[in-house]
């Protein structure tokens, strides 16, 4: 039987956050967050398969007034499709309700269909489609949508 661990990610652990970096580099072409800048407003929430197993996905998000703002997703692409992504944000949703925050919020490339759906099947929806907010290097198109989740 397969046990997932999601965890908010402990300021000395360098090791998971090395991990995190591993996993950021391999889904972005820019860093998404930053794992050694700790901040009071800041989370990241990391996925396992296992109690004592490598991180393999993580969630960055940061709290900005009343709404949590999602900097990064990803997961290890030899574990994607087994619902990491999905566990991630419902942790960070459950995680935005408890502090009584008004929405979480998120930019995804307008050609990441995936996480998309992944988002909308959560209960986000798209707010506006932004234009040139990504350098044309990082994705191949610019525009990025905004999606929130409103409590």
């Amino acid at each position: 039987m397969r046990i997932l661990t999601i965890e908010l990610l402990g300021s000395g652990d360098l090791v998971a956050m090395a991990q995190c970096i591993a996993i950021d580099a391999e889904a972005f072409p820019y860093a998404s967050a930053q794992f050694g800048m700790r901040y009071a407003s800041s989370r990241v929430w990391v996925a396992r398969e296992g109690l004592d197993a490598p991180v393999a996905g993580f969630l960055a998000a940061r709290v900005r007034r009343e709404l949590l703002h999602v900097e990064g997703v990803a997961v290890d692409p030899g574990v994607r499709r087994r619902g990491l992504g999905r566990a991630l944000v419902r942790e960070m949703v459950e995680h935005a309700r408890a502090l009584r925050l008004r929405a979480v919020q998120l930019h995804v490339s307008v050609t990441n269909g995936a996480a998309i759906a992944l988002y909308e099947a959560e209960g986000f929806v798209i707010r506006r489609r932004l234009a040139d907010f990504y350098p044309r290097s990082a994705f191949g198109e610019t525009h990025a949508l905004e999606m929130m989740r409103l409590f």
